[in-house]
């Protein structure tokens, strides 16, 4: 069972679903735990069962997503990351051109200004209602939405795309850090933060 774990482990991480995990200990259960953790899984929600990923690679069972955890007054600025502007130059073997975009991230206050830490908030790609512009994701398998979780900072990044082409020499890990990727034409394209009734937009650009 050991061995068919780190199996499944192995194949999450070279999918991207990797988790920007800052906790000690993300199976303890404890909200508390969750600080700076990203959830990829295509349908988060209170109740389910989620598997994360440390940095070092060993995998953690997770009972229940944290909750949004929204106070009345709550506010959110984005800290890094609008405004970027990336030509797309990473290029793959069949001459797809690639922009890679720096890390996003938003941080949490309370009605006194003070930090919010440990609370959730959705990153999640904006559709685009015209029918021409670059293509976007934010998690090298495509899935449209990240919870992030707010650190002892009440900051939340989305940084869970490394450079492309992704390739993993042995004995090396993959080097997470980066936000999105825009491909097959230039263009620009939003990504939304959202935190209860509170909500920010990122104006990125290709090209």
């Amino acid at each position: 069972m050991k061995k068919l774990e780190k199996i499944i482990t192995i194949i999450a991480l070279a999918l991207g679903t990797v988790s920007h995990v800052e906790a000690k200990d993300p199976s303890v259960g404890k909200f508390r735990e969750f600080m700076g953790l990203s959830f990829t899984l295509s349908q988060p929600g209170e109740g389910k069962k989620y598997h994360v990923y440390s940095r070092d690679n060993t995998g953690s069972g997770v009972d229940t997503l944290p909750p949004e955890d929204y106070k009345v007054g709550s506010k959110m600025a984005i800290t890094k990351g609008d405004r970027q502007v990336v030509k797309r130059t990473k290029k793959l073997k069949d001459g797809t051109l690639f922009a890679i975009f720096e890390p996003l991230q938003v941080c949490i206050k309370d009605a006194k200004g003070k930090p919010r830490p440990n609370v959730r908030v959705l990153f999640q790609i904006e559709e685009n209602s015209k029918k021409t512009g670059p293509a976007a994701q934010i998690t090298a398998t495509g899935t449209p939405k990240v919870y992030v979780m707010t650190d002892k900072r009440g900051m939340a990044t989305l940084s869970l795309l490394s450079e492309l082409p992704l390739t993993f020499p042995k004995g090396s890990e993959m080097k997470l850090g980066k936000s999105a990727i825009a491909y097959y034409e230039d263009g620009p394209f939003s990504v939304v933060a959202t935190h209860g009734k509170t909500k920010v937009v990122f104006h990125l650009k290709a090209g």
